[in-house]
């Protein structure tokens, strides 16, 4: 599993959530810093802030995408207006709000 959030209280809780419910994460604070990675297009899964401070969270699944990535991915933050939530909907599985909580995340794993 692949999390890239720029907010580290949320990173590390979401790190320590997902680890301890069973998930190998590798964890970043930025998208140029996971997509460096080499082994970021081996995750079954995404799970992105939408507040990153060097791109935009649909960039990151597009530029995984063009590299072949065929994982899930989940969108961490506002739900936004109406047009970013239908844009948001080609590019992620699932959009989980940042007051959303631990079981609306796992849930959206699970589905």
């Amino acid at each position: 599993m692949l999390l890239i959030d720029s907010d580290d209280g949320l990173r590390r809780t979401l790190q320590l959530l997902l680890a301890g419910n069973g998930y190998d994460v590798r964890s970043f604070a930025s998208a140029t810093q996971a997509l460096a990675d080499s082994a970021c297009g081996e995750a079954d899964f995404l799970i992105v802030g939408d507040m990153l401070l060097d791109t935009s969270a649909a960039n990151v699944v597009a530029e995984l995408r063009e590299r072949g990535w065929q994982g899930r991915a989940i969108r961490i933050g506002d739900l936004g207006d109406a047009n970013q939530v239908n844009t948001a909907a080609d590019s992620f599985a699932s959009i989980i709000t940042r007051q959303g909580g631990r079981l609306e995340l796992l849930g959206a794993l699970a589905r």
